[in-house]
Order: C-alpha cells, then sequence, then structure tokens
C-alpha cells in the first residue's frame, strides 16, 4: 500500500505530492492532524475518513509564533489551489471554532493556536 510522505520546514507541514493525487493527500492531510496513526494507507483514509468527516479538503500548520510568519503560511497553504478552486471549495480556517479565511487572517490572537485550514462539503 502507498504511504505519503511529509517534510518538516520549522512549523510548515509540506505534503510530497508527487505520486499522489490531490484528493489522496488531502485525505491523509486530515488525518494526520486528527492524531490517527501516520502510517495507514491512503486507501483506508480515502474509504473511511472522507465519508465520515465530510471533508473535501485540509491542510493545517503548527504553532505560528511570528503574524508574518503565520500570514505567510497561509498564503503559502492556500496557494496550492487555484484561486477558482477555493472559491469552488469556500475554504476556511478553523482553530477550536470556525470561522471565516479572511475572519482568520485578521484575528492575530489565532497566531500561536493550531491552524487548520479545512473546506466543507
Amino acid at each position: 500500500m502507498n504511504h505519503a510522505c511529509s517534510t518538516r520546514i520549522g512549523d510548515f507541514r509540506l505534503m510530497n505530492i508527487k505520486n499522489y493525487k490531490a484528493r489522496d493527500v488531502l485525505c491523509y492531510v486530515a488525518v494526520d492532524a486528527f492524531d490517527c496513526h501516520q502510517s495507514q494507507s491512503l486507501v483506508h483514509i480515502a474509504e473511511y475518513w472522507w465519508k465520515w468527516s465530510q471533508l473535501n479538503c485540509l491542510f493545517y500548520m503548527e504553532k505560528m509564533s511570528v503574524t508574518h510568519v503565520w500570514y505567510g503560511n497561509v498564503l503559502r497553504m492556500a496557494s496550492l489551489l487555484s484561486v477558482y478552486r477555493i472559491l469552488e471549495l469556500r475554504i476556511f480556517i478553523a482553530s477550536h471554532s470556525y470561522f471565516t479565511a479572511t475572519q482568520a487572517l485578521l484575528n492575530v490572537k489565532a497566531k500561536n493556536n493550531i491552524i487548520i485550514l479545512i473546506t466543507s462539503v
């Protein structure tokens, strides 16, 4: 079975998407963000978590301590998708509670929390 690979760059997690479809990798990140075992296969994740979580896109970052670093990482995450796809998927950023991406970007208090870039179906 295939397993996704991830790379750490500071507090920012980049997924290696060369060998996987975007949907598979995003699904893997969703499971990873919810602390499930990282060795689970993409097939298991797609069949189980995708159905039950009703998510179609999810990224996350950890403990952004400097505002401009946090903004930069949010923008880098969003840049993985086209502008049209972002609008189509209705992207939200979540940290304990849900609020819109614009509100999250303006909310400096969120910078020290685990941030999830998430869309609902």
